[in-house]
C-alpha cells in the first residue's frame, strides 16, 4: 500500500466517528440486518430486549420512519417480517405524556388506572396515525379531545369507560382484518419511567406488558413491539399472572465482536472505493453490492476474519512475553463496560480517533494502519466521548466527577458517600442518597463490583475522569517495549 493509498483509507476510517454520531446517514445503507434484529420484527415477538447501546432505539427509528419501514422485508430478506404500518405508541417524543407527569400520577392510581392509561393512549395513537380504522365512540370523544399531558382531564373518564375503550380496540382489529392490513405499535424509552423509583416503573411496565400479553393472544392485525431494557423483564418483579410467558415472546439484541466489526465494515464500505479495496484484502471477508441497500459485508462470526480485520488496522498482537495478547482481544477488552458489552458507536469512535491520530504521524507504506500510540490516544478520547454521550441521557453520571483523580478500587461505603454529593451543574431531581446513585451506575455499567465488595471503573469510563491507576500509561510502556507493567 502506497502512502497515498494508506492516507485515503485512514481518511475513510477517520470519518467513522461522524457515522457513529449518526450524521446525515441513510439507515437503508448503514443498518446491518443481523439475526436478532430480524427475529425481533417477527409478529409473534412482543418484547425486544437489550441493554443500553445494543441498537433498540436505532431499530425503533428504522421501523417508525415510513420510507425505511416500507423496505424492511427487502432489507432483511425475510418474508416473516410483516408489511405493516408502524406507529410510535410511546417514546420521549412530545406526542406522549412526559415521564415526570406519569410518575406523579401513579402515586394515587390503581393498577386498573394504569392499564386504562395504556389502552386509551394506544387508541389515541391509532386514531392519530390510522384514523380510517378507528371509530371514536361518543363516550370517548371528550377523552381523546383532551390534552395528552393533562392526565387528570381524561384518564378518570377513560377508566370509567374501559369497556368502551376495549370495544374500540376490538373494532380497530376487525377493521384492519377486513382491509388486510397490519399495524405495529412500538414502545421505546420505557426505562425512563420511574428511573429513581423502581416501584413506579414496575407498576407501569406490569400494566403495559400484561396488556400486550393479552392482546397478542387475541389480535393478529394489531401487534405490539416493546423495546425494553433486558433487566426489566423479570417475572418476579412484574408480579402478574403469566408474566413468565413473555420470555417466549421476546428477542434479545446482542453484540459480539463479529457483529460489531461487521457494522464497522458496513460503514467503511460506504465511504470510498479505496476503503472497499482495503476490506476486500481482509482474508475471509466478503463484500456484496446490494443496490439501494449499499455495500453489505458478509458475516464475521469466525475469529479468523475478526482477527484479520483488526490485524490490518492495528497489527496482530499487542504486548510482549507472557502479557502478549491479540489486538482483537486487547481492543474489545478496553472498550467493554461493566456488563461486558461494547456498543457499535463506541467501536466506531475508537477506530475513527485512532485513524485521526495516525494521520498526524509520518507517512508509512508498510505495516498496520495505526500504531500503539494511536490506539492509546484513541482510548482516552473514546472514554471522554462515551461519558459525554451517557451524561446527555443520564445526567446522574455527572456524579462520577466526585471520583476524579482517585485511585480505585474503593470500598462501597466511601464511593456512596462521595457520590451522594450533588454537582453544581447537575439538574434537579437526582437522588441525594449515595446507595441509589451507586445502584444506578452499576445498572448502567459505569461502575462494577470487584473483590470484597469494592468498586472499580471499566477502562471505557476510567480515562474520562482521570481515575488511577492510569492503565493507559502502563499499556503505553508495554506497547513501546519499555517496562513490562500492565494490568
Amino acid at each position: 500500500m502506497s502512502p497515498e493509498e494508506r492516507e485515503q483509507v485512514l481518511e475513510a476510517f477517520a470519518r467513522l466517528g461522524a457515522r457513529g454520531d449518526g450524521e446525515a446517514l441513510d439507515p437503508l445503507t448503514t443498518f446491518v440486518p443481523l439475526g436478532p434484529h430480524r427475529r425481533a420484527l417477527w409478529p409473534e415477538n412482543v418484547v425486544i430486549l437489550g441493554s443500553r447501546g445494543t441498537g433498540k432505539t436505532a431499530l425503533f427509528r428504522l421501523v417508525n420512519e415510513p420510507r425505511t419501514a416500507a423496505r424492511l422485508r427487502a432489507l432483511f430478506e425475510d418474508e416473516r417480517i410483516p408489511e405493516a404500518t408502524w406507529i410510535d405508541a410511546f417514546s420521549v417524543a412530545a406526542l406522549h405524556p412526559e415521564v415526570g407527569t406519569l410518575e406523579a400520577y401513579a402515586a394515587g392510581a390503581s393498577d386498573i388506572t394504569l392499564r386504562a392509561f395504556w389502552m386509551t393512549h394506544l387508541l389515541r395513537r391509532l386514531r392519530d396515525e390510522v384514523p380510517e380504522v378507528v371509530e371514536v365512540p361518543e363516550a370517548l370523544s371528550s377523552v381523546l379531545a383532551a390534552p395528552v399531558p393533562d392526565l387528570r382531564a381524561w384518564l378518570p373518564a377513560a377508566e370509567a369507560n374501559l369497556g368502551v375503550v376495549n370495544a374500540a380496540l376490538d373494532a380497530a382489529e376487525r377493521a384492519l382484518s377486513s382491509a388486510d392490513r397490519s399495524v405495529m405499535a412500538t414502545y421505546d424509552t420505557l426505562d425512563r419511567i420511574g428511573q429513581f423509583d423502581p416501584g413506579v416503573r414496575r407498576r407501569y411496565l406490569s400494566a403495559l406488558l400484561s396488556l400486550w400479553l393479552s392482546l397478542s393472544s387475541r389480535y393478529r392485525r394489531l401487534r405490539g413491539k416493546l423495546f425494553l431494557r433486558d433487566d426489566l423483564l423479570d417475572a418476579g418483579e412484574l408480579g402478574f399472572a403469566d408474566a413468565s410467558k413473555l420470555r417466549a415472546r421476546s428477542e434479545a439484541l446482542t453484540w459480539d465482536a463479529g457483529a460489531l466489526l461487521q457494522v464497522a465494515a458496513r460503514h467503511l464500505a460506504e465511504e470510498s472505493e479505496p476503503a472497499r479495496a482495503w476490506l476486500r484484502d481482509v482474508p475471509g471477508l466478503t463484500l456484496v453490492d446490494r443496490g439501494e441497500f449499499g455495500w453489505m459485508p458478509g458475516e464475521m462470526k469466525s475469529r479468523e476474519v475478526q482477527s484479520a480485520f483488526v490485524a490490518r488496522f492495528a497489527g496482530k498482537v499487542i504486548g510482549q512475553g507472557v502479557v502478549k495478547a491479540s489486538s482483537l482481544d486487547w481492543m474489545m477488552g478496553r472498550l467493554r463496560d461493566a456488563h461486558g458489552g461494547v456498543t457499535p458507536r463506541v467501536l466506531l469512535w475508537f477506530l475513527s480517533f485512532a485513524a485521526e491520530s495516525a494521520r498526524k504521524g509520518p507517512p508509512r507504506s508498510r505495516g498496520a494502519l495505526v500504531t500503539p500510540r494511536d490506539l492509546l490516544a484513541s482510548l482516552q478520547r473514546t472514554s471522554r466521548q462515551r461519558v459525554q454521550e451517557l451524561v446527555e441521557e443520564y445526567p446522574l453520571v455527572k456524579r462520577m466527577e466526585n471520583l476524579r483523580g482517585l485511585t480505585l478500587w474503593l470500598g462501597r461505603g466511601e464511593v456512596e458517600a462521595r457520590l451522594a454529593q450533588r454537582r453544581p451543574d447537575e439538574p434537579a431531581g437526582n437522588p441525594a442518597r449515595g446507595d441509589l446513585v451507586v445502584s444506578e451506575l452499576l445498572r448502567l455499567g459505569v461502575l462494577r463490583e470487584v473483590d470484597d465488595g469494592k468498586l472499580d471503573v471499566p477502562d471505557i469510563y476510567r480515562y474520562a475522569f482521570e481515575i488511577t491507576p492510569d492503565y493507559s500509561a502502563s499499556w503505553h510502556e508495554l506497547l513501546v517495549g519499555e517496562k513490562l507493567r500492565a494490568r
